[in-house]
């Protein structure tokens, strides 16, 4: 398989650990790293440019997508000058950091047509569409209860709501079909530790087919830990994420096979596989609407927050 050159923008933790994911995922690499920093030179691979502009990446490498590692406040108007310039790009989650944003990429995809993905790790993994595919034949309101977070990151711009909710909305959104009718979310006691402070969240989901999703996530939690169990009639399906990233997926009680933990099932790289597929062959725009979706219940949940109220939704 011929493989599919891309540069990462941003070369902070998020950016390193993407790269350290290319040098083992089949199919794609990494030809440039777009970053301001130019002493990070030798800190990803003495062998990759450090660019200080994706143009520049463009032009001079040879590259045929972008990933973008940046904040969420900055990714807006890289990722709609790519997407108006037809470029691949991969986005990372949450898409955007207000729902003015998210539309602006949005109206860029339906302008432009897009290529590539949002970066919510989990609905591209080969395990999550197994659990997708257990449930395709179940026609009840389904149950979702999801735990999902760590102790940190801190995050200075953005609250934890931001950072550690798009992954299970977005699970939770690719599970049931019907749309969202309402959303009431509170949150936990705000703990402060070492470098910044940490915060849980509650967000509780019904969906107009009489569905429902409680999620629990935050950056609170002693530990790293998912858990993602459905429920549809007396059927129940878990996802579960340790903490070194291995996966296992229960079908009633029965554990899968254990091939969800080779290196092209685990959820980051399944991403990237799916990436470089999308750049070979085109399709994504679902991705850019989902993404849209996330944000929008993102807000709303914070409006929820504020007003101590639930929150209907269009």
């Amino acid at each position: 398989m011929t493989e599919i050159p891309v540069a990462i923008v941003g070369a902070g933790p998020w950016g390193r650990t993407i790269s350290t994911a290319i040098s083992v995922t089949p199919g794609i690499c990494l030809t440039a790293v777009v970053s301001s920093q130019s002493e990070l030179h030798g800190v990803i691979d003495q062998e990759i440019p450090i660019l200080g502009d994706w143009r520049e990446a463009a032009e001079k490498r040879e590259v045929s997508g972008f990933i973008l590692a940046i904040p969420p406040m900055h990714q807006t108007r890289v990722a709609t000058e790519m997407i108006e310039s037809r470029i691949p790009v991969m986005l990372e989650k949450p898409m955007a950091a207000s729902v003015t944003d998210a539309a602006r990429i949005q109206l860029a995809a339906a302008s432009h047509g897009f290529c590539g993905l949002v970066n919510h790790l989990h609905v591209h993994s080969p395990a999550f569409k197994n659990l997708l595919l257990g449930l395709s034949e179940k026609r009840g309101p389904i149950t979702i209860c999801a735990t999902a977070g760590a102790r940190g990151p801190y995050r200075a711009n953005w609250s934890p709501l931001w950072d550690w909710a798009p992954h299970d909305l977005a699970m939770a959104l690719s599970v049931i079909k019907s749309d969202p009718a309402q959303i009431f979310a509170t949150q936990g006691k705000k703990i402060a530790g070492a470098g910044g402070w940490y915060r849980n969240y509650f967000i509780d989901l019904t969906f107009l087919d009489a569905s429902r999703a409680n999620l629990h996530v935050g950056n609170a939690f002693e530990r790293k830990l998912r858990e993602f169990t459905v429920t549809e009639g007396r059927s129940k399906i878990y996802y579960r994420e340790s903490e070194t990233n291995r996966i296992a997926v229960y079908f009633d009680g029965m554990k899968q096979s254990n091939r969800q933990n080779a290196i092209k099932n685990r959820p980051l790289n399944a991403a990237l596989i799916t990436f470089a597929d999308r750049i070979r062959n085109g399709g994504g725009i679902e991705d850019i609407e989902l993404g849209g979706r996330v944000v929008r219940l993102i807000d709303a949940a914070e409006r929820s927050i504020r007003s101590k109220k639930p929150i209907a939704l269009d």
